[in-house]
């Protein structure tokens, strides 16, 4: 029986689905308060606002203030935000589009979690809350997009990335 319920849980699609409807209602109940929302995504928030911090130092963004804590705004409230000093033509567009490097971290997640981890219902659940964190966290939020297009140095940024992919890896064809 007890073989049984393991292949069942690691074998079967839909407890992922299950797992991941779980993960996602406790994270949406989470967002009626504000400590809530901010508990149920502080390691998103962090992976995201720490790309930012890392794009703003490479790239001479010179990055002033960085906050993990919310704050209220109109319609709802902030989980954290990175402050730079010199965003220009050609650092905006990186450096607002970088929480999209997350996408790497789940890649290595879903390629190491398990090396690591015993193979059950709860390591399968942090699993999937760690994939939900990260994916929801490398997605850029509103006020990214508005830094990124704000300027003609987004349009070049995409037209150089995709010159690149198209001469090295022929992907356009």
């Amino acid at each position: 029986m007890e073989e049984y319920l393991h292949n069942l849980i690691n074998n079967n699609i839909y407890f992922f689905i299950f797992a991941v409807l779980i993960v996602d209602r406790l994270k949406r109940n989470a967002k009626r308060t504000m400590f809530g929302a901010w508990l149920a995504n502080l390691h998103g928030t962090l992976m995201h606002e720490l790309a930012h911090l890392f794009a703003s130092m490479v790239l001479n963004g010179k990055p002033t203030k960085i906050s993990l804590f919310p704050t209220r705004v109109e319609g709802g409230y902030v989980l954290g935000y990175v402050e730079s000093c010199n965003l220009r033509w050609y650092n905006k567009f990186p450096i607002a589009m970088a929480p999209l490097v997350l996408l790497f971290a789940i890649f290595y997640v879903d390629q190491y979690f398990y090396v690591y981890m015993e193979d059950n219902l709860y390591s399968t659940l942090l699993y999937v809350f760690i994939i939900i964190g990260l994916l929801d966290s490398s997605i850029p939020s509103g006020q990214d997009f508005k830094v990124a297009f704000s300027d003609i140095g987004a349009f070049i940024w995409i037209f150089a990335i995709g010159l690149i992919l198209y001469f090295k890896f022929n992907y356009l064809i």
